[in-house]
């Protein structure tokens, strides 16, 4: 049975400092909704937010823009600062089982904390209150997935080997967080599965199944290797030898890579 549950109080919600909410314990955890209120308050007011089960991270978004950007190219309600979401469940798979596994169940973790960093800018009145929808009781975490950043640096424009991302988890997903990332290509255990152009992969995005998604294009590139709704299209890096990621960068410059994978908590 689903049910629909305030979350406790925050703590320190004030300006400058980071905001943490307990989410309840014993639940399997579908979505969480929060709302933030003060004069004049604004998507800028809130920084980096954080999951964090047993003190590990395991989602992160580095603004609340992030976030907003994140929820938009999987085509959800559209965010606003007055009600935003953090998602577990997963409705861009076709299996009903697939889409509900990768839910936050509690019934074997100690901690479950969401910690948000407000700006300094932030209005002195500022407020923010959670709710939690759930879809069962005394389930155990699982798989779900991980939604973490990998940061990356280049001083010329051209192809850029990506070295940092783990082996060991499903990656579902990479996130390009840089406005002229032009082309990808990806190699897995020295066969080409990734070679195109941002446009090729922004068309097959708007044309997924059962979920279109609405790809930030100003901001992002984005391989999606499951346009058809089929987790088994995820790329197990937990069974190759090797693989390269190389995005083409138009210029010099900073750029966050935030990898989608399945995994579990102990390997985070």
């Amino acid at each position: 049975m689903r049910k629909q549950l305030s979350m406790p109080s925050g703590s320190r919600i004030d300006p400058g400092k980071k905001a943490t909410f307990e989410v309840p314990l014993g639940y399997m955890h579908e979505r969480l909704t929060f709302r933030v209120t003060g004069t004049a308050v604004a998507v800028a007011n809130i920084n980096r937010i954080n999951v964090m089960i047993d003190g590990k991270r395991v989602m992160t978004f580095k603004t609340l823009q992030r976030l907003f950007d994140f929820n938009q190219h999987y085509n959800r309600a559209t965010d606003t600062i007055g009600e935003f979401c953090l998602h577990f469940f997963r409705g861009e798979y076709h299996d009903l089982a697939y889409r509900r596994a990768p839910g936050i169940g509690t019934e074997d973790v100690t901690t479950f904390v969401i910690e948000m960093e407000i700006d300094a800018a932030a209005p002195a009145d500022i407020a923010i209150v959670g709710d939690t929808k759930t879809a069962g009781d005394n389930m155990p975490i699982g798989t779900f997935i991980k939604v973490l950043e990998y940061p990356a640096d280049t001083s010329v424009a051209g192809e850029l080997d990506v070295t940092k991302l783990p082996k060991g988890p499903f990656y579902q997903a990479l996130h390009f967080a840089k406005s002229d990332v032009n082309h990808v290509y990806i190699e897995v255990d020295d066969k080409k599965v990734i070679d195109v152009d941002k446009a090729v992969l922004v068309r097959d995005q708007k044309e997924a199944t059962p979920v279109k998604r609405n790809p930030v294009t100003a901001s992002y590139t984005v391989v999606d290797f499951i346009t058809d709704g089929d987790l088994a299209q995820a790329v197990d890096t937990s069974k190759i030898d090797s693989w390269i990621v190389r995005p083409t960068l138009g210029s010099a410059g900073a750029m966050d890579i935030i990898a989608e994978t399945l995994d579990e908590l102990k390997s985070a």
